[in-house]
């Protein structure tokens, strides 16, 4: 840990000792859990920022939804709206937020809702959508409010929880034995090949704060990249555009490919702005470049006034899926087991 870590522990020790109690009070059932008669299954994480969430939520909503009626719920980080509300026709990344409206365009046969307060919205989603079998809340392993049926804990292989701190001198929510309430946990971005003794060594520093909990390996699958604008002229450079928080393995995909003469990376869930745009427009036209993005960014770019100021470009999104190194069958079997339990 550098000096600034270092100087930054006292308030580490205090922000981690308010979660804990907050969490003593949900395990000593002196603030309420709310379990539905719905199928309710998290996908969160200990530390903030990216960690591959939502290509486990969109895996999840590939295996349920081939026999279950599934609503989504997240935040909606970034959006402009507040409360409650159910992803309609004319919602946006701007109304939603851009990792609920990428469900929504994406997987047209399953309900996208967003609300801050989970067990406030998951009535409101059965009074809209009645027939909902199987809700898969996005990013919500601090949410203890909701009690679910199945806990995902994803945390990346390059910065796995249990070699982290508590904020602000590190990036974890809260300690790490909070591992320890997951069902699962999900190492996510792993390399290709991942040597057995790696895997090994991570069992034993995972198990040492969750003993018991299974846990998984994935990588990512990049897909080919897919033209939302103009056509992808063969050996066309390209000007990659990143608002996420770690577009590093994306950046490395492309260049190993691709002709990436330069990389305009904004903070995560940036909100466009007239200037931005500005900015990227220049470097497209003075390289001749196409766009490349993520499908996450691709939604606040597709928001009003950016987007009819970018399509005369063409621009690409790369789309990503998650792959198991191995047991998926045990994690897939895992889950339907707890679904149809519950929705039987």
């Amino acid at each position: 840990m550098d000096l600034l870590g270092l100087l930054l522990r006292p308030f580490s020790w205090m922000y981690g000792g308010i979660m804990q109690f907050r969490n003593y009070l949900y395990d000593r059932d002196l603030r309420k859990s709310f379990h539905f008669d719905s199928c309710v299954i998290s996908v969160g994480n200990l530390s903030v920022g990216g960690s591959g969430k939502t290509p486990m939520t969109e895996y999840l909503i590939r295996m349920f939804s081939k026999k279950y009626e599934v609503s989504t719920l997240s935040r909606g980080y970034g959006r402009k709206t507040r409360g409650f509300r159910m992803a309609r026709e004319n919602d946006s990344a701007g109304t939603i937020g851009d990792e609920p409206f990428q469900y929504f365009t994406k997987f047209s046969d399953i309900h996208v809702a967003v609300g801050e307060r989970r067990a406030l919205a998951i009535p409101f989603i059965l009074a809209e959508e009645p027939g909902t079998d199987i809700i898969l809340m996005d990013d919500a392993y601090q949410h203890r409010s909701v009690l679910p049926d199945f806990q995902i804990l994803v945390t990346e292989f390059s910065r796995p929880f249990y070699n982290d701190h508590v904020m602000p001198s590190g990036r974890l929510r809260e300690k790490r034995k909070g591992a320890r309430r997951a069902d699962a946990i999900v190492i996510t971005k792993c390399p290709d090949e991942l040597d057995v003794s790696i895997q090994a060594q991570m069992r034993k520093e995972t198990g040492r704060y969750a003993p018991g909990v299974p846990l998984y390996f994935t990588a990512i699958n990049y897909g080919l990249p897919v033209a939302a604008s103009g056509v992808f002229k063969k050996n066309q450079p390209l000007v990659m555009v990143t608002g996420i928080a770690d577009p590093a393995p994306l950046a490395s995909h492309l260049q190993k490919q691709y002709e990436v003469r330069e990389h305009l990376q904004f903070p995560d869930h940036h909100s466009f702005s007239k200037s931005d745009i500005e900015k990227i427009s220049k470097r497209l036209g003075s390289n001749n470049a196409a766009l490349v993005t993520t499908e996450k960014d691709l939604m606040r770019l597709r928001e009003s006034g950016i987007w009819e100021e970018l399509n005369s470009f063409t621009i690409l999104y790369v789309p990503i899926e998650v792959r198991f190194l191995h047991d998926r069958d045990k994690f897939d079997a895992e889950l339907l087991k707890v679904a149809e339990s519950r929705c039987s």
